[in-house]
């Protein structure tokens, strides 16, 4: 490879829906420098999401061979033919543990950098399951065929290798990153509120998170429940999709919250939601990162989280983080926000130091400085 020829780069990813994930990747493939690397993204299950087609707008290809699990023989025959016709330096795999499933023809052929990158904690997931045991095989894999491992946070790749990954040369933790200075700009907006029908002097709850198991929107209704009890004027916004959705609005209607909560469903605008909030929830059972947080206190919002947040993400006081086994605490705490947010309007500012680590330009420019390994 001549030293002025562009760094070819394949991303390997499920789809393109939208996920944290998927965000990532989008927000990479359209502020990498294009001179200096050429990406292309090859989905495995589904050619689709809100993230298509602003990627394929962008100019990055976007390749789709069926869904691997429906039929793996001509699925992997013709992802073969995509890597050699593609000529690619670097295999850039973002599926966790199945990502050896995708290394294997890479490192047969001699793909120079071949990444795993891991997105989540495991430690909160049932070792006691098919798929728990299937994901420790399919590690074994990812180990072998790759060449350099990145995790998007401590907790994550404690999660797989323990601590012991610190002294891997081939591992390393780097962190997401968002358009911070944009959310640092973001004012209140009472006519963004008048498209959802809230009254101005209304105050907003809210949280942006697809709707999994995970992200615990169980906890969320109960909670808002409690609230809504004695807070007649809370309003609360749910932004996201997901299998729960569903679920999760039958049972905030039969809880009688029908009225009191709005569910957005997938949104283009989540940073202009968060200007109509007052408040931040996040209740997660586990994250690999947690970058709604970060967002969230860019954008001004006091946040009330769980432990399971991992502890590199910085709380910006008056944001706490509570255990999920004490609703009565985060109830409490809860109202002392409300009366904190009546006495204190947001105001544009500039970024609290404690989040600049974990903006978008230095996300992608450790991104890049990982693909310039292949340089000679």
């Amino acid at each position: 490879m001549k030293v002025s020829d562009p760094v070819r780069i394949l991303q390997v990813v499920s789809t393109l829906r939208t996920g944290g994930i998927e965000k990532l990747v989008h927000d990479l493939v359209v502020n990498i420098d294009a001179r200096r690397f050429s990406v292309e993204i090859c989905c495995v299950r589904r050619k689709t999401g809100r993230f298509l087609a602003p990627v394929e707008a962008s100019g990055v290809p976007v390749h789709f061979l069926g869904d691997y699990r429906r039929n793996s023989s001509r699925f992997f025959s013709q992802y073969r033919d995509l890597l050699d016709a593609g000529n690619f330096h670097v295999v850039h795999s973002h599926l966790n543990h199945l990502a050896g499933l995708f290394l294997y023809i890479p490192y047969k052929l001699g793909t120079p950098l071949r990444i795993v990158h891991y997105h989540s904690d495991f430690r909160y997931h049932n070792h006691c399951t098919p798929k728990y045991a299937l994901r420790k095989m399919f590690g074994f894999f990812s180990e072998k065929y790759s060449n350099k491992v990145l995790g998007i946070s401590d907790a994550c790749l404690n999660s797989v290798y323990g601590s012991s990954w610190r002294s891997n040369p081939k591992i390393e933790r780097i962190y997401n990153g968002i358009d911070l200075a944009g959310l640092s700009s973001i004012q209140s907006s009472l006519l963004k509120r008048q498209d959802f029908g809230i009254k101005d002097d209304s105050l907003v709850i809210g949280h942006v998170g697809q709707f999994r198991k995970e992200k615990n929107h169980q906890f969320l209704i109960e909670f808002a429940e409690k609230i809504c009890t004695h807070n007649q004027e809370v309003i609360f916004v749910f932004v996201g999709d997901g299998p729960l959705l569903e679920h999760m609005r039958n049972e905030a209607i039969a809880r009688g919250l029908g009225e009191k909560i709005i569910f957005t469903g997938t949104r283009t605008d989540v940073p202009e939601l968060l200007g109509i909030m007052d408040l931040f929830v996040f209740p997660s059972l586990w994250e690999g990162f947690g970058l709604a947080v970060v967002e969230a206190q860019a954008a001004g919002l006091p946040v009330i989280m769980s432990t399971n947040i991992p502890d590199e993400i910085p709380l910006i006081k008056p944001s706490v983080k509570l255990p999920l086994n004490d609703m009565t605490t985060w109830v409490d705490s809860c109202r002392n926000l409300i009366e904190y947010v009546k006495n204190n309007n947001r105001q544009k500012k500039n970024i609290p130091p404690e989040l600049k680590e974990f903006s978008l330009d230095t996300w992608v420019r450790n991104i890049e400085r990982v693909y310039s390994e292949v340089r000679p």
